[in-house]
């Protein structure tokens, strides 16, 4: 009498779901790796945007030397809706505030600073997170 046996042994399934949990596993937390780092570099590019609109403000003479909220320089018109690299039901908010360095008195020049604090909900906890510019670590 032949025997003819088809289909898998239990050995083979289990080395098979053993080895797609192994690959899962290396995947999910391979891709979390990746949505943490892109959060991260948006909320500083959301940043970096704040203390451009601020500057630009500056420049066309509409900025003084004080604190902007986000909502005024999207009022004026020179930032557009922040959204929140976390969720998309919430935007972020901030504030920029713009100090006078100095004032060269060769060229009448003035160097300014610029801190900016930002806010995203579901970010850093809820806390608001602060950069200045130009970088103080630089110098």
């Amino acid at each position: 009498m032949k025997n003819n046996q088809m289909g898998f042994s239990l050995i083979e399934l289990l080395g098979v779901v053993a080895l797609l949990g192994i690959l899962s596993t290396v995947a999910i937390s391979a891709t979390t790796k990746y949505l943490k780092q892109s959060r991260e570099q948006s909320f500083s590019m959301i940043s970096q945007s704040i203390y451009e609109a601020a500057q630009n403000c500056q420049t066309a003479g509409k900025c003084s030397v004080t604190t902007y909220t986000t909502s005024k320089l999207q009022e004026l018109g020179y930032i557009g809706r922040l959204k929140n690299p976390r969720s998309s039901k919430s935007d972020c908010t901030g504030s920029v505030q713009i100090n006078s360095k100095h004032t060269s008195s060769f060229s009448g020049y003035t160097e300014y600073s610029y801190k900016v604090t930002l806010k995203c909900p579901g970010m850093y906890g809820g806390n608001p997170v602060t950069n200045t510019w130009p970088d103080d670590k630089t110098k």
